[in-house]
């Protein structure tokens, strides 16, 4: 039983970690057509 549980923990970790570099990447990578950066929600709109 406690196999499961590490899955499942692992995968848990999995998810959030992705989730997590999507995130990063999505507002680093984030741009309109023209070129020009999209302002999202970060450090400096704070």
């Amino acid at each position: 039983m406690s196999s499961r549980s590490a899955r499942a923990a692992g995968g848990s970790r999995v998810g959030e970690d992705g989730a997590m570099r999507i995130d990063v990447l999505g507002a680093v990578r984030a741009r309109h057509d023209d070129g020009t950066p999209i302002a999202l929600g970060g450090p400096r709109h704070r």
